[in-house]
């Protein structure tokens, strides 16, 4: 491109043969190209001219229509050398993928895609008792331009480089890993040294902390096993009536309870030590619709995010959710006797707000991209606000709810494992979460502790969370 000269075509020509190393110097001369054309003086000429056809189209319109055209042949099939390039296009767009982002760095730990690329840096072998061999990247058979393997991040050094060690691969770039499959190498002998940035890959489906949610199955299978016992061994209690269908199906003292029964009123939680009852209302459910809601609604929650992030942080969590969530209600809604696990699954929808929050960019190279999860809780808040709202049930605690989700939000910043790491993140987002939930809990704990009877705050009257006296 000069002054007087515009091209306006640029011709790639693949064999069939996967060849990763010239289909990225071929869409770097593309995009190279693509921003001389926009920069140029003749581009500004015929934007002015625009189409004649169309006039709201200017020719960038035209130039950005043909740069999506481009990733499919004549015909329009997705051929081999075509899916490469369709998948270099995603890989290289800085809106689709983090490693674009400067301040982004990936965690030891973290599971990575390591793109072959023979000059970008070296690979080493070792094994006890032998020196170091370096593996000649240019010339073998395993490790080839158009092929990727997965490691583990090892180590990161300060020109974001990192040490990542082998474990398993390698593949072709057109099949997902397959976890599987037995590795070639060892895993502990092998280590690609000083691999930049740009060809890692963070995959947040690969990233399982917990191959079996076990966490979330035990928790789920107690409160199912303790519901079965109870209406099996009961047929009332002091609230009333028990069965599959009606009636609270569960030992008064699990209860969560501010106040004992008239005319004693006592102060059964601070004052008669009954502190259990903060986190045993879990396991106690209101009919066989309450308890059938809460199990499936934290297994299909809890259990995808339990595999990424561990089963003892998601079950930490979920139990601080339970706890908070009764703490939250002692001011909030203090005269509300509580029953279920609803605590506990909100702290899981609070959880993957809190993931989304930390974990948004490797999202996007996962299964479900990350605005379809928000599209998905914000469904589920909009239901619960409408009912608090427009069809508000006495029967339930929109304050555990609440609390549980705020627990399950702002611990979820401090507990969940980060794969990724960032400037905003370590120093601003994480120290304001610690303040905000140790302000939740002090106000909460204060409040509950030195206010006898129980009462709202006058400041929360128009909330309405239930009755305040």
């Amino acid at each position: 491109v000069d002054d007087d000269t515009v091209q306006l075509s640029v011709d790639i020509v693949c064999d069939n043969q996967w060849s990763y190393e010239s289909l990225l110097e071929g869409f770097t001369l593309l995009k190279n190209h693509y921003a001389e054309l926009l920069n140029s003086p003749e581009m500004s000429r015929l934007q002015e001219v625009g189409d004649k056809d169309k006039p709201d189209a200017g020719l960038e319109q035209q130039v950005n229509n043909g740069m999506n055209r481009i990733v499919k042949d004549e015909s329009g099939v997705n051929n081999g050398a075509t899916r490469a390039m369709n998948m270099l296009h995603q890989i290289y767009q800085p809106e689709h993928h983090p490693n674009h982002r400067a301040k982004f760095r990936v965690k030891a730990g973290t599971e990575v895609e390591i793109m072959f690329k023979p000059s970008a840096y070296k690979c080493v072998y070792t094994k006890r008792g032998m020196e170091p061999i370096e593996i000649d990247l240019t010339n073998n058979k395993y490790f080839k331009a158009g092929k990727y393997c997965l490691g583990v991040i090892k180590k990161r050094y300060s020109d974001d480089t990192y040490d990542v060690h082998y474990a398993n691969g390698p593949f072709t770039m057109d099949v997902d890993p397959n976890h599987s499959q037995k590795p070639l190498f060892p895993r502990k002998g092998l280590m690609f040294k000083r691999v930049p940035k740009a060809f890692l890959i963070v995959d947040y489906d690969a990233q399982l902390a917990s191959p079996w949610p076990w966490g979330m199955l035990t928790l789920s299978g107690a409160q199912t096993l303790y519901f079965i016992y109870y209406i099996s061994t009961h047929t009332s209690n002091e609230q009333g009536p028990v069965s599959l269908t009606t009636g609270v199906a569960g030992d008064p003292k699990l209860y969560y309870q501010t106040m004992g029964q008239w005319p004693q009123c006592d102060n059964l939680i601070w004052g008669d030590g009954e502190y259990w009852r903060l986190a045993s209302y879990q396991m106690v459910h209101f009919g066989i619709n309450h308890i059938g809601f809460n199990m499936v609604a934290q297994l299909m929650f809890g259990t995808p995010i339990e595999r990424v992030h561990g089963t003892e942080r998601i079950v930490l969590l979920y139990e601080l959710g339970v706890v908070g969530g009764a703490i939250f209600a002692g001011w909030t809604d203090p005269m509300k006797i509580v029953v279920g696990a609803s605590g506990g699954v909100y702290t899981i929808l609070g959880a993957h707000w809190a993931n989304m929050a930390i974990a948004w960019d490797a999202m996007k190279n996962g299964t479900v991209p990350p605005y379809a999860r928000m599209a998905v809780l914000l469904t589920l808040m909009g239901i619960d606000l409408f009912q608090y709202l427009f069809q508000r049930s006495e029967g339930t605690s929109y304050a555990v709810h609440l609390g549980g989700f705020l627990v399950g939000f702002i611990g979820g910043i401090l507990i969940l494992r980060e794969l990724e790491v960032d400037f905003w993140e370590t120093w601003v987002v994480r120290p304001l979460a610690v303040i905000l939930f140790i302000v939740l809990i002090a106000y909460s704990l204060y409040w509950d502790l030195t206010h006898w009877p129980p009462v709202q705050p006058s400041w929360m009257d128009s909330w309405n969370f239930g009755d305040t006296q």
